[in-house]
């Protein structure tokens, strides 16, 4: 296990103070304070003194000692000459909030005054974001949403569709998993710092407190880095965020007090050996792995008859091992089994160049150094593409795309994607991720 500290730089540090000067100034302007006579918006919420109203300009609280507006209601304010406030309800409501089913007035209604505060911390916080890689020099770019091939992995599904051309012949596109093809597509072009926050999508089951269907992720590469220079933009970035939305450097969820002006780093092989078993068995002797394995897990080998020595790699993961990561400060896995690491060069003989980013046993973002060598990468699609066909699920575009800009010259490089909604949730302190979301067309 290594320790690192990290810290922000001058830079960013002015970028945040600037960033909460403007929401201060712009917070200055309450109409419970200046002398305009009259305001609308709409009651999010009532406390025993008042009420807060939102609108356009921001969220305020006027102080009134009778009975205030009911929440959601849509009302005009009026200040009088002597400083009272007065009210009147402008819509009434037509149907009850059970009509609105997990609408945007039902998330609002079930908890105003929160989910205004989640929604302007989502866009100081997406805001944030843009503004630590501009501070860095980074190039932000938009690419595709409707690709040839949406990212070859062996078990995540996906969503196609079909475009219809005028002479009626068709042709399959699919919805990213992550917009990796397109900015490595980017990177040999010859862009060396790239990023991109994009709508990504993956289906079949990617539905619960941390996984949602369609989501956003944030995705960067440095040409000519290591890997653990991008590691370290990692740790930078949370630490920023926290600091622009709470001003703070070490937040609280769960029950977890994590430090953000520090992180760890862990290779694989060192948390399984701390686990009784020896990783590069993996490779070696794979049977072996199986029996130490079952012998962590405790599973008798009635049960373990039809599981692989993936299925038991991960059952050990998330059962023994993900659960306690990045539970005082975040934490990085790196080094995984060359089999697992189908986008990264070789770090030796047996492991890959990928890591992942966990912080309170939650799993945020999977990084690599870069493979380059295009031949070699398609050999590896080509690999799993077989996989997929024997477990006889959906097949995939081939990303030739992606291949022939490999071709021309992809330069050394390291990347990774984060969740972002994900990451939200947790500085937020909120234990679902459809709680950042107003609009969530997959509530679990």
């Amino acid at each position: 296990m290594i320790l690192n500290s990290i810290s922000l730089t001058d830079h960013q540090k002015k970028q945040i103070e600037l960033e909460l000067e403007l929401q201060r100034e712009f917070q200055k302007s309450s109409p419970a304070d200046d002398n305009s006579s009259e305001c609308r918006g709409r009651c999010v919420a009532v406390a025993d003194n008042g009420f807060y109203l939102a609108n356009s300009n921001g969220m305020f609280f006027f102080h009134y000692d009778e009975e205030c507006p009911p929440e959601n209601a849509l009302i005009t304010v009026t200040k009088c000459s002597d400083g009272k406030i007065n009210y009147k309800i402008d819509t009434p409501f037509l149907s009850d909030s059970s009509t609105f089913s997990h609408s945007a007035f039902q998330r609002l209604q079930s908890d105003n005054l929160r989910m205004v505060e989640l929604l302007r911390d989502r866009t100081l916080f997406f805001r944030g974001v843009h503004n630590f890689f501009a501070g860095k020099g980074f190039q932000e770019l938009h690419t595709p949403t409707l690709v040839e091939s949406p990212g070859i992995e062996k078990y995540l599904e996906v969503f196609s569709t079909l475009y219809q051309k005028f002479d009626g012949i068709q042709q399959q596109f699919f919805l990213p998993t992550s917009p990796e093809f397109s900015l490595k597509e980017a990177l040999s072009s010859g862009l060396p710092r790239i990023y991109e926050v994009a709508k990504c999508f993956r289906n079949a089951g990617e539905c619960s407190q941390t996984h949602r269907p369609e989501f956003f992720m944030l995705e960067w590469y440095r040409a000519y880095e290591d890997y653990s220079v991008v590691m370290e933009d990692c740790a930078q970035l949370l630490l920023y965020l926290a600091q622009l939305l709470y001003s703070k450097d070490q937040i609280v969820f769960r029950g977890n007090t994590v430090n953000l002006r520090s992180y760890k780093c862990f290779t694989v092989r060192e948390l399984f050996a701390g686990q009784n078993i020896e990783l590069d068995y993996y490779s070696l002797k794979p049977q072996r792995f199986k029996a130490q394995a079952m012998d962590t897990l405790e599973l008798p080998e009635s049960e373990c008859e039809n599981l692989t020595k993936e299925d038991l790699f991960f059952k050990v993961m998330l059962d023994k091992i993900e659960p306690f990561l990045g539970k005082d400060c975040p934490a990085f896995i790196y080094e995984y089994p060359l089999e697992m690491t189908a986008l990264s060069e070789k770090a030796s003989a047996l492991y890959g160049k990928r890591f992942e980013l966990y912080l309170c046993g939650i799993e945020l973002a999977n990084g690599y150094g870069e493979l380059v060598d295009a031949q070699e990468q398609e050999r590896r699609f080509m690999s799993v593409m077989e996989e997929r066909k024997a477990l006889k699920v959906s097949q995939l575009g081939f990303p030739s795309r992606f291949i022939n800009a490999m071709k021309i010259g992809m330069p050394p490089s390291s990347g990774v994607a984060l969740g972002l909604e994900r990451l939200l949730m947790i500085l937020a302190g909120t234990q679902n991720i459809g709680d950042t979301l107003l609009i969530d067309s997959f509530p679990c």
